[in-house]
């Protein structure tokens, strides 16, 4: 049995490139004059990054990724990094819009300072330095000969038979820079069975190590990255320093910045997850973040779906589907994590199993149940390996349901992007020996209007509820990446046992208002 830590807490966020990005555990709250974002910082201790001297330069990252769907259909989607300054002290400024398509969005600057031994989010609005500690993984300075070393000849095998080359392409001037460059190629399978083959090429600077040009091509995409504005001396040392006026600030974790709104009459949005479970690890380690991000601690208020009692475990199958190149991505069966409703808006939840390598979740299944008690006012988290519960102060509305509630719109429309949708009604049905209501949506995207699509894009949702709950009893969706069937085979839509929501007979209760931390095991 392998141990894992698990780390519970608030909103938490995670950002790439140090500046906060819009994402599933982030939040914005415009109610209102004003708009509160969550922010966060790259954890600078225990996911340290490398600093790396005597190497400037200034550039921003273009990547465009262009894919070919299953049915031919050919995509391209361009995102552009942070505009990024590294000075000869190993010291990186990132500049980087928040929220880019809102009309409160900010430019946040981060600055990772090595020399001081912290990283500053500096917020241009209320003029505040939220500072953290940060210390590099390691200090190296560069050196144009590494350049060289790279790009000379190689060839290995790794894990699984593997092979790994990689080709010198000589030298190539981009934008009045001259280049190295190399090539390297993958091939072999993965761990899925699927034959892989993979190619990039790599342009760098060999002043400062950075790659002006890059193209990797795999089964599914081929990205090219293109670095713009590039210079390689040496940036204002007035752009690694907090401008005067600023209010320093030390942060332990996730923040909030408070901003007057732009447009106080534009709709107001809130982004917060409701359960938040995510692992990151590898075959012997693994955190798992649980963001509660409602009830007290988060002042959220959630509704309690009373009168609708049911029980039953989600499956999710992946049809096979056949890729441009010729091979054969075959289709997949996960159970999905269990739930179950009594008629008082109690839900419970039991989990699921988590696979994946490193960065995508853990193998096994955690030992952890999660109660909502509206009754109660309470949220529980069963550790049932060492039977304790966590208790959190929780809120939610009851609001009893109605059969016959859900009604989609039917009928066609178009959408300001030039996007047709048709819904239908479906004749009912006996679906898991539920007479099931039916709906179909058919969605249609012209050219450009799905991640730069060169020809439509055909997307079918099939749905069948139980009218008595509410509950989804199958989905099925057929688009260009394949068939997906969601469904629940066990599903029974009665009373589930009392026992189900209250805490086992020999459990210790903690209550937590806030973070906390503790030791799960990984059942296999």
């Amino acid at each position: 049995m392998r141990i894992i830590q698990t780390v519970f807490s608030i909103a938490i966020v995670a950002l790439p490139a140090a500046i906060a990005q819009p994402g599933p555990n982030q939040a914005i709250d415009c109610r209102g004059e004003t708009c509160t974002f969550t922010l966060a910082f790259v954890d600078g201790l225990n996911n340290p990054q490398p600093a790396i001297t005597g190497a400037p330069y200034t550039g921003q990252v273009s990547r465009e990724v262009a894919r070919t769907l299953p049915n031919g259909t050919h995509t391209s989607v361009t995102q552009a990094d942070p505009l990024t300054y590294r000075d000869s002290q190993g010291r990186v400024r990132t500049e980087l819009p928040v929220y880019p398509n809102r009309p409160d969005s900010f430019t946040a600057v981060k600055l990772l300072d090595p020399v001081a031994g912290f990283q500053y989010m500096l917020d241009p609005v209320t003029r505040v330095a939220h500072r953290m500690p940060f210390k590099p993984d390691y200090t190296a300075t560069w050196q144009p000969s590494s350049a060289e070393e790279w790009s000379k000849p190689f060839k290995g095998t790794g894990r699984g038979g593997t092979t790994s080359t990689r080709e010198p392409l000589g030298t190539k001037t981009i934008s009045g820079v001259a280049t190295v460059g190399y090539r390297t190629t993958e091939s072999g399978t993965n761990p899925r069975g699927l034959t892989m083959i993979r190619s990039g090429e790599q342009w760098m600077d060999p002043r400062t190590g950075e790659a002006l040009l890059s193209k990797n091509i795999n089964e599914n995409d081929e990205m090219t990255a293109t670095m713009l504005h590039y210079n390689a001396a040496e940036p204002d040392p007035a752009l690694f320093k907090i401008p005067d006026g600023y209010k320093v600030v030390d942060e332990t974790g996730p923040f909030q910045v408070v901003h007057p709104r732009v447009d106080p009459s534009a709709p107001g949005m809130v982004n917060l997850q409701r359960a938040g479970l995510s692992a990151n690890g590898d075959r012997n380690s693994c955190t798992v973040t649980f963001t509660p991000a409602t009830g007290a601690a988060t002042q959220m208020v959630e509704r309690a779906i009373t009168g609708a009692p049911y029980s039953g475990q989600e499956t999710f199958e992946r049809a096979a589907v056949t890729l441009p190149n010729g091979t054969v991505r075959p289709g997949n069966t996960s159970v999905m994590r269990a739930t179950a409703r009594d008629k008082y808006g109690r839900l419970r939840t039991d989990p699921a199993p988590m696979t994946g390598g490193p960065g995508r979740g853990c193998p096994g299944r955690l030992a952890l149940v999660e109660i909502l008690d509206p009754v109660a006012g309470s949220r529980y988290v069963l550790d049932t390996a060492a039977h304790v519960a966590y208790r959190i102060p929780y809120q939610a509305e009851p609001g009893r349901y109605e059969p016959g509630m859900m009604g989609p719109n039917v009928g066609p429309r178009t959408l300001p992007n030039g996007v047709t949708v048709l819904d239908e009604y479906l004749a009912r049905k006996v679906v898991l020996g539920v007479t099931a209501v039916g709906h179909r949506t058919t969605r249609t995207s012209p050219p450009g209007t799905y991640m730069g699509n060169d020809k439509p894009v055909v997307d079918i949702t099939e749905t069948w509820t139980d009218p008595q709950t509410g509950i989804l009893l199958i989905s099925k969706q057929s688009g260009p990446n394949g068939d997906v069937v969601r469904s629940v085979p066990d599903y029974k839509g009665t009373d589930p046992d009392p026992a189900l929501f209250k805490i086992p007979e020999g459990y210790k209760v903690i209550d937590e208002t806030d973070k906390f931390s503790f030791i799960v095991p990984v059942q296999n």
